[in-house]
C-alpha cells in the first residue's frame, strides 16, 4: 500500500493543508475525502455540516416534550428494573426467603437479619481463630 497525502481545509489561503498524516487515498472530490478530511482536521473552525441521520443535536437544541417524556418513561422503567434485578438477586442470596411469599418489605427485613447473622458468626470466628494464636502461642 502507497502511502499518499491527503489535502485536507486549512485556514491557508490556497484551502488545502498536504500533511501526510493519513494513507488513505481519495480523490479530491470523492465523499470519503470530506468525511476523512473533515475528522482528522482537528484546527478546523467550522463544524461538519449535519447531513440528515442520526447524528448528535448541537447544544442549542434542546428536547421536545415528547422526547423528554420518552426519555423520562425509558429511565424511569431501567430504574425499576434495576430495583427488581436487585430483590431477585436477595433473594437468591437469602436463605429463608426461598418458600415464602416475597413482598419487597419481607426481602429487605429478612435480608437484614441474615446479615446480621452474618455478622454475628464473623466475629466469633474471629474470637475463635485469637483464641487458637493464643493457644498456638502457649504451647
Amino acid at each position: 500500500m502507497t502511502s499518499t497525502a491527503i489535502p485536507t481545509l486549512s485556514s491557508s489561503p490556497s484551502g488545502l493543508n498536504t500533511g501526510s498524516s493519513s494513507t488513505t487515498e481519495a480523490t479530491p472530490t470523492s465523499p470519503k475525502l470530506a468525511s476523512t478530511s473533515e475528522s482528522n482536521n482537528t484546527q478546523s473552525s467550522t463544524p461538519a455540516p449535519n447531513r440528515g441521520g442520526r447524528g448528535k443535536k448541537g447544544h442549542h437544541e434542546l428536547l421536545t416534550e415528547a422526547e423528554k417524556k420518552a426519555n423520562h418513561i425509558a429511565s424511569e422503567q431501567k430504574r425499576r428494573q434495576n430495583i427488581r434485578l436487585g430483590f431477585d438477586q436477595l433473594v437468591e442470596i437469602v436463605p429463608t426467603l426461598s418458600q415464602c411469599h416475597r413482598s419487597e418489605a419481607l426481602i429487605l427485613q429478612k435480608s437484614v437479619e441474615y446479615i446480621q447473622q452474618l455478622l454475628m458468626q464473623k466475629n466469633e470466628l474471629k474470637d475463635r481463630v485469637k483464641s487458637l494464636q493464643a493457644t498456638l502461642g502457649d504451647a
